[in-house]
């Protein structure tokens, strides 16, 4: 039930993060387009975020209307508190066929795992990379595991190592993403490699609520 507060927080405490995705092709203008019941996010290069939650919706305890001011009172007291630069925003408050739909918008990595931490699961901290390889190294991520072909079901795939990657890829569009935060995410890129527990469809990470999941993709060719 959603009260007068913490939106997010009564969305995302429904979730199961047993997610079935099936999404379109995604512009950062245009967001996605998902059929699913859980956290959605798009991940872009400049480590800008775009977070959709989502729940059953029951018009008999509250309007969409006044959905969409609870949580802009939440996001003006997040952006008091925690954000020095505004950095969490609207972008839509919708109801399809009977879920509710809250698209957030977060400047920064920092800022989203900030309001997850506070707002949506205090007991629980997540901890959220995004970035370039050298980046990773420089705040001290290993990559002492094994990596699998992104495209592959894993099962009797060949274990891959850093190593592997360096050598086939281009180190300067290479992009490192660590989290501990089960959800459903694309990319501004392309994915190549993941760890055993991040399941792949189509152009879609399902990373595993808990563990270290690694995602590595190629930023898209601005040429």
């Amino acid at each position: 039930m959603l009260g007068k507060k913490r939106i997010a927080l009564a969305i995302a405490l429904i979730l199961t993060f047993t997610l079935v995705a099936g999404c379109s092709k995604a512009s950062k203008d245009k967001g996605y387009t998902a059929t699913y019941q859980g956290e959605y996010m798009r991940v872009y290069n400049d480590e800008s975020l775009l977070v959709e939650y989502a729940e059953k919706f029951d018009d008999s305890k509250y309007s969409i209307t006044e959905l969409e001011n609870m949580v802009n009172n939440e996001i003006n007291e997040f952006n008091s508190e925690y954000s020095k630069d505004n950095g969490m925003s609207l972008d839509s408050v919708k109801e399809e066929k009977g879920v509710a739909k809250v698209r957030l918008k977060f400047a920064t990595i920092k800022d989203y795992v900030v309001y997850n931490n506070v707002y949506v699961n205090s007991e629980k901290k997540m901890e959220f990379f995004v970035g370039t390889y050298k980046e990773a190294l420089e705040k001290k991520y290993k990559f002492d595991c094994d990596f699998y072909e992104a495209e592959s079901n894993k099962i009797g795939k060949k274990k891959l190592d850093i190593d592997y990657i360096l050598e086939n890829e281009d180190s300067d569009r290479i992009m490192v993403i660590n989290t501990t935060h089960g959800v459903t995410m694309r990319v501004e890129g392309t994915i190549k490699y993941v760890t055993g527990d991040v399941k792949m469809k189509n152009d879609s990470a399902f990373t595993s609520n808990g563990d270290d999941n690694y995602i590595i993709y190629l930023m898209e060719d601005k040429e």
